[in-house]
């Protein structure tokens, strides 16, 4: 009875201890532009390959619409990330925002 116990408790320590899947590469063709932009607008020099964050927030964890994270993008925040609203075409925008959103974790 005692090996039993030991094994559900090892059982429960280890499903518990998983890292989540990483997300599926998208198909979507907005988001598949928007992850090219994303690396050629040098987002991942302060935010990380993936969004998973470094000298910049985690964007992963911000749970933020695209419409929102458009927002962040065209004006920027001051003294923190630049503006890109001169910078990029509105569609570009909004397919890195879309990106974005689509990193985000539940």
């Amino acid at each position: 009875m005692a090996l039993t116990a030991v094994l559900g408790i090892m059982i429960v320590v280890s499903t518990g201890c998983s890292k989540p899947e990483p997300p599926a590469e998208s198909t979507d063709p907005v988001i598949v532009q928007g992850k090219a932009l994303f690396a050629t607008m040098q987002c991942s020099n302060c935010h990380g390959d993936g969004g998973q964050g470094g000298r910049a927030p985690n964007l992963t964890a911000i749970h933020k619409s695209a419409d929102e994270i458009a927002a962040t993008i065209r004006t920027g925040i001051p003294d923190k990330m630049p503006q890109y609203g001169t910078k990029q075409k509105p569609e570009e925008i909004a397919a890195v925002a879309k990106y974005v959103a689509s990193l985000q974790t539940p």
